[in-house]
């Protein structure tokens, strides 16, 4: 059976934080059995919350652009028709599945993963390649066993490589 059919989009939605002009971009891997995403802001330079955010905490989750806005990761997350795991409650309202969704994420991941596409010089293929992954080992179907065989692993990050690095050539083969 060939690999599922993977969609990408990216979406800007100019908005404001308070009386501030920012943006929410978000890059959204579709597939035929849920989504994965990577969101961030972007604050642009001479606005008072870009000022702020310089100021109080200049080392935080924010990265300088080239142009002096500010990027901040908010989440690597999922949106799944299916529980993920158990006494997974859904979300409410979704705006990327229709019907029941239930998601989760993390702005820790969010944080790591913008520092590491500034560090590519804002290659988005950096993020399509972490999606890819993340798609693979929540939906692949033999996703729910590797979950517990890396939950084993003990957070040997070689292992854990190893492991999903796997999943995604069996997956790509399959």
């Amino acid at each position: 059976m060939p690999p599922p059919r993977l969609h990408r989009r990216t979406t800007v939605e100019a908005t404001t934080d308070g009386a501030e002009p920012m943006e929410r971009r978000r890059w959204l891997l579709l597939g035929p059995s849920g989504a994965v995403q990577f969101l961030a802001f972007w604050y642009p330079p001479g606005s008072a919350l870009h000022s702020i955010l310089t100021r109080d905490s200049p080392a935080a989750p924010y990265v300088r652009d080239g142009e002096g806005a500010l990027w901040m990761g908010a989440d690597v997350g999922y949106h799944s028709p299916r529980p993920i795991y158990d006494d997974h409650d859904p979300a409410g309202p979704c705006d990327v599945l229709e019907g029941p969704c239930f998601s989760d994420g993390s702005a820790l991941r969010a944080g790591a993963l913008l520092h590491e596409w500034a560090a590519a010089d804002w290659d988005d293929e950096v993020l399509w390649a972490t999606l890819t992954h993340e798609y693979a080992v929540l939906f692949h179907p033999d996703a729910e066993a590797l979950r517990d065989a890396l939950d084993r692993l003990d957070g040997d990050p070689a292992a854990v490589d190893d492991a999903v690095a796997a999943l995604v050539r069996r997956s790509s083969d399959a």
